[in-house]
């Protein structure tokens, strides 16, 4: 088996892991947050979202492999590994940073908007 459907394997199974067995020490920081602010993060939402990236970087990543067979392209494997996981790392990143997958309270509790 290649190496890249091999890190599709683990991408989509960490996906799975964290939205469907709740393994959320896997995302990286939450086990070192203090409990107010780990309260402040929805992880059943951000559950959802390394779910859909982690599957949509592993369909990307096998469908890269199997291209760059049919076109006889070595390069184009490991060209696809890297740009997919960078984007999908920076999508993560900022969607994570969002208000929206941040839990309220009340509208309060809500930052105000930049003016």
């Amino acid at each position: 088996m290649s190496y890249s459907v091999t890190i599709a394997l683990v991408l989509l199974a960490a996906g799975i892991l964290i939205k469907f067995g709740k393994a959320y020490f896997l995302i990286a920081g939450i086990n070192t947050m203090p409990h107010k602010q780990r309260a402040e993060y929805n992880l059943k939402k951000n559950g959802s979202l390394y779910f859909t990236a982690f599957t949509a970087m592993a369909a990307v990543i096998v469908l890269g492999h199997f291209v760059g067979k049919w076109l006889n392209i070595d390069f184009l494997e490991h060209a696809v590994i890297t740009i997919t996981i960078v984007i999908g790392l920076f999508v993560i990143i900022v969607s994570i940073s969002s208000e929206g997958y941040k839990t309220f309270r009340s509208s309060e509790d809500k930052l105000p908007p930049n003016e």
